[in-house]
């Protein structure tokens, strides 16, 4: 929060957007300035999806510029990119926030010299039962993607649009 109002302040071109599970009461927040314990959604990711609205956020969301859902899926899958083609083992609140990336990158049509933060959250090392569990993908009924070689341009034709 003091980061945006620092920024807001000196009158950078920045922005600030928040990526929320499919269903989440966070983007409905973000977009309606209301919020209904009912829009709150079911996610596997731990800490998404709370059912409330924290003093800090409530404070902060007058400074957000927009919002973004991602699914359950497109957060597992980003995990699974991430260890597979870049060798970083995040958790899904982390892949979440770069799949919020990217559906912000593609909805503002930023150029290829936009510069795009996110915060990777959570490690990947306490899901070794779930995200890196390949009865656990077929459980859920998750495709994992197909992995590039690092350095590869992917697609990422799993993302949907925003």
């Amino acid at each position: 929060l003091e980061f945006r109002r620092v920024l807001f302040r000196s009158k950078m071109n920045s922005q600030f957007w928040v990526a929320d599970n499919i269903g989440g009461a966070t983007k409905h927040f973000v977009e309606t300035g209301t919020y209904d314990g009912a829009t709150t959604g079911k996610s596997f990711v731990e800490g998404i999806g709370i059912g409330r609205l924290t003093i800090g956020f409530t404070q902060a969301a007058p400074l957000v510029n927009g919002a973004v859902y991602v699914s359950d899926e497109e957060a597992a899958k980003m995990a699974h990119h991430l260890l597979c083609t870049e060798g970083i083992c995040v958790g899904p609140s982390a892949a979440l926030n770069v799949v919020g990336v990217i559906k912000i990158a593609k909805k503002l049509n930023l150029g290829p010299d936009a510069n795009v933060v996110t915060i990777l959250c959570d490690s990947g090392e306490r899901y070794k039962n779930t995200l890196l569990n390949d009865e656990w993908w077929t459980e859920k009924s998750f495709a994992k993607p197909e992995g590039a070689a690092p350095g590869e341009s992917e697609a990422f034709e799993w993302i949907s649009s925003v």
